[in-house]
């Protein structure tokens, strides 16, 4: 890592001036970040860029007063890399089918708008959310195409050192690292941070589990210690059973797909007596306190929140009104639904979608996300295992249905990483010479 950080001082002193400028002398940042971005993109340094864009999705997720300017500049640096794409269109020579699929999707998303109480919002974040499915897989392509060590090496690095400044937060500024006795780190709430850690475990594994000799064991086991110890700070209990799901999937999967699908009925068949027993079970391994087992039957306010979404679904089955309609429908009985116990959205990617697409969009974006996975299947043991852990993670959290947090470009990134795997293989047959006899 040091030495990546020493031939790559410069990112690192871009940023450290994005957040000077952002906490210290917030009007100069809205020049000094677009300014970078062109320069950036005028050197073809398309690695720089992309690792920018997650750094500051990162730190906009904050919930310090400090750290307002990351949320406004994230979605600027996110339009303006769109600007660059659809004006630059020759630097992409790269074919990104990946947001085929959802196509339907997007069309319903956009005819849905003119039933939304929140029009420019909701149009504001339809655009972001096409946008982030079809653009960003092109850059992600690209440097996975052009220059996949440096790119991959660079994420990690970065996160890897976020992570790491979360821990000095815990000394330096205390009251910022915590929320309510939970670790949060850089984040803006500990779910959050633990979200961020689920797409990062995974990216991880895959990249290395792929490409060995990317990063010496020692830089791999602390790595992976830095993630877990961040896990088990977080105390997320979501981030813990996906993280699980995804590993474990994965080592089945990697022995048989046969073995795979037969844990997938046995966990299917079990699945209720577990959930139903699981006090106990945490009981008896002494962990009721760590992961708030009292909490479970309650779903920590969840279920307020799940049955009230579902009540609503009921008057906009078939239709939603709309991308942000969720946001908005709950933020109109915020008050309620504090005296319940509940605070924020429906914590649960697919009612969110359900609210605001209806049982239509919700069908047709399942469609786009399962064709996704089961044709990576195809290549790779890791997309099952990645599907299930995401299907696990996206209910308890509505993390899906948004554009501009960590985690979906995380997942575009993993589905790109796969996609060009599928692009290498066809081009090394395509070269391969004809055997004739």
């Amino acid at each position: 890592m040091t030495e990546y950080l020493r031939q790559h001082y410069q990112l690192l002193v871009m940023i450290l001036i994005w957040v000077l400028a952002g906490v210290y002398i917030t009007p100069l940042c809205f020049a000094v970040i677009p300014l970078s971005v062109i320069l950036l993109k005028m050197r073809n340094m398309y690695t720089e860029l992309l690792i920018g864009m997650i750094v500051l999705m990162v730190l906009a997720d904050s919930w310090q007063d400090s750290m307002d300017w990351a949320s406004d500049l994230r979605n600027i640096y996110f339009f303006m890399l769109a600007f660059l794409f659809a004006f630059n269109q020759k630097q992409f020579p790269y074919r990104n089918r990946l947001f085929y699929p959802f196509i339907p999707f997007f069309i319903l998303a956009a005819v849905l708008l003119f039933r939304s109480p929140v029009f420019t919002t909701s149009a504001m974040k339809t655009v972001s959310f096409v946008l982030s499915y079809s653009i960003l897989p092109f850059y992600f392509i690209k440097v996975l195409h052009e220059d996949r060590d440096r790119f991959i090496k660079g994420i990690v690095y970065a996160i890897t050192l976020l992570l790491v400044y979360g821990f000095v937060m815990m000394f330096a500024f205390p009251d910022a690292a915590y929320l309510i006795g939970r670790y949060r780190g850089v984040m803006g709430n500990p779910n959050s941070l633990g979200m961020l850690c689920q797409v990062f475990f995974a990216f991880f594994t895959i990249v290395t589990t792929e490409n060995k000799d990317l990063f010496p064991r020692r830089e791999r086991m602390i790595i992976y210690g830095l993630i877990f110890l961040t896990v088990l700070m977080t105390n997320s209990r979501n981030t813990i059973f996906t993280i699980l799901i995804f590993y474990g999937f994965y080592r089945f999967f990697r022995v048989s797909y046969l073995v795979g699908f037969v844990l997938i009925i046995v966990l299917a068949l079990v699945n209720h007596l577990v959930i139903s027993n699981l006090p106990l079970i945490l009981g008896a391994l002494g962990l009721t306190e760590y992961l708030r087992a009292e909490t479970l039957e309650e779903g920590s306010g969840r279920l307020v929140a799940w049955e009230f979404a579902w009540n609503q679904i009921q008057y906009n089955f078939y239709f939603g009104k709309g991308i942000e309609y969720e946001g908005w429908i709950f933020s109109q009985y915020s008050e309620q639904l504090a005296m319940k116990g509940h605070i924020g959205n429906s914590h649960n990617s697919w009612l969110a979608m359900w609210l605001n697409t209806g049982l239509v969009g919700l069908i047709l974006f399942l469609y786009g996300y399962f064709y996704r996975f089961v044709t990576f299947a195809k290549h790779t043991y890791f997309a099952l295992p990645l599907m299930y852990a995401i299907l696990f993670s996206a209910t308890f959290e509505a993390w899906l249905i948004g554009s501009l947090n960590i985690t979906v470009p995380f997942m575009l990134m993993m589905w790109s990483y796969f996609e060009v795997q599928i692009q290498d293989e066809h081009s090394t047959k395509a070269s391969s010479p004809i055997n004739l006899h």
